[in-house]
């Protein structure tokens, strides 16, 4: 179903326009075409000298059905201005890990860091994996990948972002999006 709104512009145009912005994200909304699946807005670190769980989601099997559909991830954070020099953080899914950035020494400095990505199903047993990080520390400013990962999607697959450092919080997360997005 199409909805078409038009606007003619009164001195009175502005709460139209705002209604009309309204109704666009509900028909966007409704079409299913978008869904936040998980959000996180708390701080979360590692935990002394262990990978930790600093996102953590589980996609139910079965989710992205059709060829072309993805989960699209966001999270941004940072890495402390400790003294270690093993500070990392890594995306999995399914048990297979799509990006890492090795380990990193930030000392002196707090350096913020941004990831990007999405999980493109290619077939029931195959995903398109990409994203890219921009940080603020210059031994890694932007950094990508792009990657194919064998992952059966009828089955449930958990998807995380980890962090590891030798202190506590050497890595954190501070807040995160994760959504689906169908094919229209």
């Amino acid at each position: 179903m199409t909805t078409t709104t038009s606007v003619t512009r009164t001195p009175n145009s502005d709460a139209r326009i705002r209604r009309a912005i309204e109704q666009l994200k509900t028909s966007v909304a409704s079409a299913g075409n978008l869904t936040v699946l998980d959000w996180g807005a708390s701080f979360v670190g590692n935990t002394a000298a262990t990978e930790t769980n600093l996102v953590a989601y589980t996609l139910p099997g079965g989710t992205v059905a059709s060829t072309g559909e993805s989960i699209e991830f966001r999270a941004a954070g940072q890495f402390a201005s400790s003294a270690s020099t093993d500070k990392r953080i890594r995306v999995t899914f399914g048990g297979i890990v799509g990006y890492d950035t090795g380990v990193l020494a930030t000392a002196g400095t707090t350096r913020y860091w941004t990831i990007h990505g999405s999980i493109t199903r290619a077939s029931a047993t195959s995903v398109r994996y990409q994203s890219a990080i921009f940080t603020s520390y210059s031994g890694l400013p932007v950094d990508a990948i792009r990657a194919s990962l064998t992952v059966s999607l009828g089955s449930d697959q958990l998807f995380r972002i980890t962090g590891n450092g030798t202190n506590a919080s050497d890595v954190l997360v501070s807040d995160y999006k994760i959504w689906f997005l169908g094919i229209p």
